[in-house]
């Protein structure tokens, strides 16, 4: 799958980013040898893509009849539909390694809470770095392990050679909280009733 990438007229206003936008467009920036170069593609394109390879996934793009290999640097969606309104691509070499943040992907949150824990999120992603054909879409973290009381940290996480974590070991993605008793639940209502 590959991404059809044409480059865009900069015609400054809203207007024109709606008009691409009604004609089943998005626009975005290409980072290409140190300058921005306006672009558009086709929004079932860019979707199908995100789709397949996910919102940090590696995908070939073609722009000006030249096929390159690259990564989607930044979305930005509507708040209120969640649908793409801009977007960057950053071109990458398969040869050299780069950043990135990873969505961090939690697996039995249902033992957890059979267990009366409530799952306290801190960190949704951590920064790693590698040769784009190591990078995972996802890291995915199983809870199943932990207890009430317990933290889940980032030195905790375990990836596969050649992926360096970059993010500080020390840095908790999530507690494992008791849930509020009853009586706490009252002392609150309480407070809000005072108020």
């Amino acid at each position: 799958m590959v991404l059809q990438v044409e480059r865009r007229d900069v015609q400054i206003g809203k207007n024109q980013t709606k008009k691409l936008r009604r004609l089943g467009m998005i626009p975005g920036n290409l980072y290409q040898e140190g300058e921005s170069i306006p672009i558009k593609v086709n929004t079932k394109n860019l979707n199908d893509i995100i789709k397949k390879y996910g919102e940090s996934g590696i995908f070939e793009f073609i722009f000006e009849k030249k096929r390159a290999t690259s990564l989607i640097k930044e979305i930005q969606r509507d708040p209120v539909n969640q649908e793409i309104i801009h977007f960057d691509l950053q071109p990458i070499s398969r040869k050299q390694k780069i950043k990135m943040s990873i969505p961090i992907q939690l697996e039995g949150q249902g033992i957890i809470e059979s267990k009366g824990g409530v799952i306290q999120r801190q960190l949704n992603d951590i920064e790693v770095e590698a040769y784009p054909d190591q990078i995972p879409q996802s890291i995915q973290v199983d809870l199943s392990q932990l207890d009430v009381g317990d933290n889940l940290y980032v030195k905790d996480i375990k990836v596969f050679n050649g992926i360096e974590i970059l993010s500080n070991p020390e840095e908790i993605i999530l507690s494992i909280a008791e849930p509020a008793t009853q009586e706490e639940n009252l002392q609150e209502n309480e407070e809000i009733t005072e108020e």
